[in-house]
């Protein structure tokens, strides 16, 4: 099976602007090898001027590899804060014992994240941007509730656990015999 298979990528587009409204991410769903099937977008310039540099780029790319390696070890939900301190969401997704791949996204704070100034400064001459203009991004940046992220968390997840259980029962009904 293929993530196509369980939702069409319009269907994922209108599934993740929930996450998009309600959390304010920059959603996107990947496939088990890493490709992406929705499009990507971002809600935040910060993280747009951060992935704009190969560091920027390799950094955010490198802390998704490790994500979605323990995301489908835990087969859980996780909530994290990346290198720039930005929350990422990743959510695996299983038919069985098969990795289908992940579903989430990124760009917000948490609630109570104080703005860390002299962080997103070092982290930008670091990484080469104007330290500056992404203090002045990245206070633009929406900060969200973990009770806000736990609930558009279980949402999806029923979502895609119902859509899991209409396939199954379709496969069921199709393989009984006659």
């Amino acid at each position: 099976m293929k993530l196509q298979d369980l939702f069409t990528v319009e269907e994922w587009d209108r599934l993740l602007g929930s996450f998009k409204t309600v959390i304010g991410i920059a959603p996107i769903t990947l496939d088990a090898a890493g490709n992406a099937i929705t499009s990507p977008c971002f809600t935040c310039e910060a993280c747009r001027m951060i992935k704009s540099t190969a560091e920027g780029a390799r950094r955010c790319k490198e802390g998704h590899v490790r994500m979605v390696a323990e995301a489908k070890e835990t087969r859980k939900a996780l909530v994290k804060v990346c290198h720039a301190k930005f929350l990422k969401i990743t959510i695996p997704i299983f038919d069985g014992n098969e990795f289908l791949g992940v579903t989430g996204g990124c760009n917000v704070f948490p609630e109570n994240a104080p703005a860390d100034a002299e962080f997103l400064r070092g982290l930008a001459q670091e990484i080469g941007v104007d330290g500056d203009q992404l203090v002045k991004e990245a206070s633009k940046a929406r900060k969200v509730s973990n009770a806000i992220i736990e609930s558009q968390i279980q949402t999806m997840v029923s979502r895609i656990r119902t859509r899991m259980i209409q396939i199954d029962q379709t496969r069921r009904r199709s393989a009984a015999p006659a």
